[in-house]
């Protein structure tokens, strides 16, 4: 995920020019290029712990309640 300028964007479903975030070119951006690195920030996706323990409802899940 890339936030810039205020707004969020997913280039992993959708190309977005270079001129998006501020360039000159309408080819897709290359997020690696120092120019465009420089003016957006790259948002990790939040990280699984597979240490985290899991929680469990009280009493029965179903909807019937037995």
């Amino acid at each position: 995920m890339v936030s810039y300028n205020g707004g969020l964007y997913m280039p992993i479903f959708r190309s977005y020019p270079e001129t998006t975030f501020g360039g000159e070119f309408e080819t897709e951006a290359d997020y690696r290029d120092p120019y465009v690195a420089e003016r957006i920030a790259l948002l990790p996706s939040k990280p699984h712990n597979h240490t985290a323990s899991v929680r469990t409802t009280e009493g029965p899940a179903n909807e019937s309640g037995e």
